[in-house]
């Protein structure tokens, strides 16, 4: 998926697991043979990447971020949608929606 309108702190993020990545100290080196493209992420930004994992929504995320770094959320909730754009945009990452309430899987 290239692009992905509408993130916001519902939406729910997955990692392409299917890409060819490797780390290195500390730094992750993803290929992407759909678009042609290497990406190098820095340890923060790698860490992110591995959190999105297809289940946990980005405010879930972002609360639990802030917690953990002591960091404002309402900054961390924006970087983190900015962030989750990105790596959509760049075919790192997909959009799988918004929770189904209740409970029965993804939307």
């Amino acid at each position: 998926m290239t692009g992905a309108p509408g993130i916001d702190l519902d939406t729910v993020i997955r990692r392409r697991d299917d890409l060819a990545h490797v780390e290195l100290d500390g730094e992750l080196v993803i290929h992407s043979t759909d678009h042609g493209t290497t990406h190098k992420l820095e340890p923060l930004a790698a860490g992110l990447w591995h959190c999105f994992d297809g289940r946990t929504t980005l405010r879930d995320l972002a609360t639990a971020l802030a917690g953990e770094f002591d960091e404002d959320p309402e900054v961390v909730a924006r970087d983190l949608i900015g962030y989750a754009q990105q790596l959509c945009d760049n075919g790192l990452a997909e959009l799988v929606g918004a929770p189904d309430p209740s409970g029965r899987g993804e939307a």
